[in-house]
């Protein structure tokens, strides 16, 4: 049940800023193939992929198991891709070991429940109900205003599975728990109709003084 308190803290550090320094760990994106390249945006390397038809930009931080990933698929063609027709997963070393992806709807169960929606005595209400109590004794927030409104700044940048359309660029923000220890590189793999796209990243070796804690 901790890691929604690990995505909460994660996304008010990284989107609504957070009092208290806390380090966020960063990865290193490996541009080794001549179509893809490395930018910087707001201090923070991102890894693109751009063919004729496609342009993928990814970043990758983790905090306390969590990895946040902001994505953003642009679409050259000049038809919509539908959501059946593109996915995104992000798996570990060579063997491409899946890493769970956290759901939109899971953000949205807790705030439901922080907000004092009743969710029964069965097994869902009953998770959420554990969760919601994990997260705020040990997130040390003030109020549950404090800790709905980073929630609600995760449900609102994550990213939505809907058509990308024509010549048009979706983006937002995916969350993947990782729940085993982690083998490198990491590998975030897009399918998008018949083509695949992979972004390679490794743990930042060197960390620069100004960007170990946010």
């Amino acid at each position: 049940m901790r890691q929604w308190l690990f995505l909460t803290l994660a996304v008010m550090i990284l989107f609504c800023g957070c009092a208290a320094p806390v380090k966020i760990n960063r990865f290193d994106p490996v541009a080794d193939r001549p179509n893809l390249k490395t930018s910087t945006r707001d201090n923070e390397t991102y890894l693109s992929f751009e063919d004729k038809n496609y342009r993928v930009t990814a970043a990758l931080f983790e905090y306390n198991s969590v990895m946040v990933l902001p994505l953003e698929i642009s679409n050259k063609t000049g038809s919509d891709i539908e959501p059946p027709e593109y996915s995104v997963s992000l798996h570990d070393g060579r063997d491409l070991k899946l890493i769970k992806l956290l759901k939109r709807s899971d953000l949205i169960a807790v705030r439901g429940k922080l907000r004092g929606k009743s969710y029964g005595t069965g097994l869902e209400g009953m998770a959420i109900n554990a969760t919601v109590n994990v997260l705020m004794d040990a997130a040390n927030v003030n109020t549950e205003k404090t800790m709905i409104k980073g929630l609600e700044q995760a449900i609102h940048d994550y990213f939505s599975f809907r058509p990308v359309y024509a010549r048009e660029t979706r983006q937002g923000l995916l969350c993947f728990l990782v729940d085993f220890k982690l083998e490198y590189p990491l590998t975030l793999m897009l399918r998008i109709r018949d083509e695949y796209i992979l972004l390679r990243f490794l743990p930042q070796k060197e960390q620069n003084p100004r960007r170990k804690s946010l």
